[in-house]
């Protein structure tokens, strides 16, 4: 078995809804979505400098709470597994979503 993982967020805002829902991204793939809560990004993201502004004239976490409203009903329709990842490392969330998969 070959697990490639693929940031999906990246992709999946600025596919077509064909694509995110019935078309190739859920067709031909098994979608895993870590999703977290605003105040969880908020605290993993908060002190990298590198991370460009997405909406101007926003506080950080206004930003955060409105790039996440306007993404997160894509990435629920293009996603098969919704995984929590509030309180949880990157190791945790890809272990789960190993065993996920070994399932």
């Amino acid at each position: 078995m070959v697990l490639q993982l693929v940031p999906v967020p990246w992709s999946v805002a600025t596919w077509s809804r064909s694509n995110r829902t019935s078309g190739t991204l859920r067709v031909n793939s098994l979608v895993f979505w870590p999703h977290a809560s605003v105040e969880s990004i908020t605290s993993r993201i908060q002190g990298d400098s590198s991370r460009p502004a997405l909406v101007a004239g926003k506080t950080f976490v206004e930003e955060i709470a409105e790039v996440l409203a306007r993404r997160e009903p894509l990435y629920m329709a293009a996603a098969h597994y919704d995984i929590d990842a509030n309180n949880t490392t990157p190791d945790q969330v890809a272990e789960n979503i190993i065993t996920i998969w070994g399932n």
